[in-house]
């Protein structure tokens, strides 16, 4: 055939998708401005930048900045606000999930990522109910195929963990785990056999996110630490799993705590069975005492040394704000039903009620 006499071949327009992303693109240098640029650019493509891999957890319903928020809390990206309106104006629609990802991926690559999900078929779900102690976290992750128990307990009791704000205010005594109480209790996903130092990133993470700015702030206004109110919360979550009474249960603790002259002790059972269930069938029984001077809120001042479980967002809500009561004593009777009193009388009358 005589190439003279071919029909000429029509190009294909090119795909829309290309075009929005160089509008994205120039978006993204119109928004850096001149003086700008570059280290937006660097951010967009991903040049010089740590490879590095960090897990990250997108929760489900997060929203596109929340996740732009996310991915900058992690590190992965320098300019969450730039990568908002790239995702925006590619049409990325992002998933949620558990993802590794690399703070030298560019601004497509990490869109491409988040839109297709995780794809790996090693991926395991598993909710920690509020009120988990670490030992029943530890366990729940072994049975799922995720980690070793023990070897997550150890890594939590021995490595540096320092860089997470919230550790590296955790007060340097003899509690039994450090850790106890900031592995928040929430669905997440996991690989299987995936290292201890990502799943413990994976929790951490999302304690770093749940206790915000107002948090903070509202504990501060309390005159408490994080760790006295995850402590204070803790107790809350073992003692009432019913977040409507939460708030009041709270009230008689924090009434004790604000008068110590009269109330020097908290006087939960729930720091007992910790001792009981959690701590000495490991240490010993001749470790009792030991423990009852740090837990034991019959014996011991105030708070115990830590806290004694994961308490949930009702519960941490609940120590930072109880109701305005002038109880200082609480039980619960065998269908439930909260009984609040607030002399010694009273309470004693509270128990011959509820047959206790």
């Amino acid at each position: 055939m005589n190439p003279s006499h071919e029909s000429p071949r029509r190009r294909r327009p090119a795909p829309k998708k290309k075009g929005r992303i160089l509008a994205a693109v120039l978006a993204v240098l119109l928004l850096a401005g001149a003086g700008y640029g570059a280290h937006v650019w660097a951010d967009y493509a991903g040049a010089f930048q740590s490879g590095e891999e960090t897990a990250v957890e997108i929760p489900s319903g997060s929203s596109g900045r929340q996740i732009a928020a996310i991915l900058a809390d992690a590190d992965i990206i320098s300019h969450p606000t730039v990568f908002y309106y790239y995702a925006r104006l590619t049409g990325a629609n992002f998933r949620s999930g558990s993802y590794t990802l690399r703070s030298d991926m560019g601004y497509a690559e990490l869109a491409r990522l988040l839109n297709e999900g995780t794809l790996r078929d090693d991926v395991v779900q598993v909710t920690f109910p509020e009120g988990y102690t670490l030992r029943e976290i530890a366990a729940a992750l072994e049975e799922n195929g995720v980690c070793a128990g023990e070897d997550f307990l150890d890594y939590l009791d021995t490595a540096d963990l320092s860089s997470y704000p919230m550790v590296a205010q955790i007060p340097e005594d003899d509690r039994c785990h450090a850790l106890e109480g900031y592995i928040f209790p929430d669905t997440y996903q996991f690989y299987l056999n995936e290292e201890v130092e990502s799943v413990a990133a994976r929790f951490l993470d999302r304690f770093e996110q749940v206790v915000d700015e107002e948090i903070r702030d509202r504990a501060a206004e309390l005159g408490m630490t994080i760790d006295e109110v995850v402590t204070l919360a803790s107790v809350i979550q073992a003692e009432c799993s019913v977040p409507s009474e939460m708030p009041m249960v709270s009230s008689v603790f924090h009434n004790r705590l604000n008068n110590p002259a009269e109330y020097p002790r908290l006087q939960s059972d729930v720091t007992i069975f910790y001792i009981r269930d959690e701590i000495l069938p490991y240490a010993g029984s001749d470790s009792e005492s030991f423990y009852d001077e740090l837990y034991n809120t019959y014996i011991r001042t105030g708070l115990p040394v830590g806290p004694i479980c994961s308490p949930g967002a009702d519960a941490i809500e609940a120590a930072l704000n109880p109701a305005q009561s002038g109880y200082y004593y609480f039980i619960s009777d065998t269908e439930g039903n909260f009984l609040y009193a607030a002399t010694l009388d009273e309470h004693n009358q509270n128990i011959r009620d509820a047959g206790i």
